[in-house]
């Protein structure tokens, strides 16, 4: 378990399984050992942060989980541990002859950390977001550490503007799509791949979906985990340029009169992706903003 850097206990309220309350955001630590022997701190690669894993899950990454189907994860950073010794009674920071890891862990979560209501920074147009207010980027999420967070289609932007400030798409966090069993597809209008962890679809079906995606990015997405296990991958490009040609070929010196998202938001400027436009004429169009230059594959 340790060279992994993955801890996992049974999630729920039976008895010997772990309660999740509130007090867990601010879980920082977790300790363990081998029948009172070896006691080792390990510090949490993301405080707070655990995930809801299950039964299979954990036996595709190697371990052999035995009595429940859903487990509480933590992920640590084994290669930094904080050895404790077995002292004497009275000057051991565990009693001698009771170390156990399951009373430690317990006492230790409810005092090192609440439970979080929500697992994102930001929603924009139904997507969840973690925000790096310093980079100006953006990281699709889930809702709620029990998944689920989307079904049916999926858009995601290439930028999103959240209280005044932009925003870049530039990668999709773990377990972001994860036991999303109704999704049908997804929509990505990145300039290039979104950086991701071969985990995002757990439990998904997206051998189902369709993924959508620029022309010039087919054959990346296709040769990029896990993408590639999506069962149809199409062009965005050709889709729109279809739903354009049926409607006005050129603008025939119209002028703009509103700019909406696919969603029907009204907008300042055109932006990355698909937008909507409506002409003083009164009619509309799709048209598609690429980025200005784009990078080598």
């Amino acid at each position: 378990m340790i060279e992994t850097g993955i801890c996992y206990l049974r999630a729920g309220d039976s008895k010997g399984s772990l309660l999740v309350t509130p007090g867990f955001e601010r879980l920082n630590y977790v300790l363990l050992h081998t029948n009172g022997e070896n006691a080792q701190l390990f510090k949490l690669k993301t405080k707070g942060h655990f995930q809801i894993w299950t039964r299979k899950t954990l036996q595709q990454h190697g371990f052999e989980p035995r009595s429940a189907a859903y487990y509480v994860v933590l992920h640590f950073d084994p290669s930094k541990p904080i050895p404790l010794k077995r002292l004497s009674h009275g000057t051991a920071p565990f009693p001698e002859t009771t170390i156990n890891m399951k009373r430690i862990l317990l006492p230790l979560f409810m005092m090192l950390l609440p439970l979080m209501a929500s697992a994102y920074d930001a929603e924009v147009d139904g997507i969840y977001y973690n925000l790096n207010t310093e980079a100006k980027t953006a990281e699709v999420t889930y809702k709620e550490y029990l998944y689920n967070s989307y079904s049916d289609t999926v858009k995601i932007p290439a930028s999103i503007t959240y209280s005044d400030v932009t925003y870049s798409v530039t990668s999709i966090g773990d377990n972001a799509f994860c036991y999303c069993s109704n999704l049908t597809d997804v929509y990505c209008f990145a300039d290039s791949v979104p950086k991701t962890d071969s985990n995002i679809f757990s439990d998904t079906p997206i051998d189902n979906a369709t993924l959508h995606v620029f022309e010039a990015d087919i054959d990346a997405y296709r040769t990029t985990v896990p993408w590639s296990g999506f069962g149809n991958i199409v062009a965005i490009d050709n889709e729109v340029m279809t739903e354009i040609k049926s409607a006005d070929a050129t603008n025939n010196g119209k002028k703009t009169d509103q700019i909406f998202t696919l969603d029907e938001k009204p907008q300042n400027e055109l932006r990355k992706g698909i937008n909507i436009v409506k002409y003083s004429d009164g009619t509309t169009r799709k048209v598609v903003k690429r980025s200005e230059v784009r990078g080598k594959r």
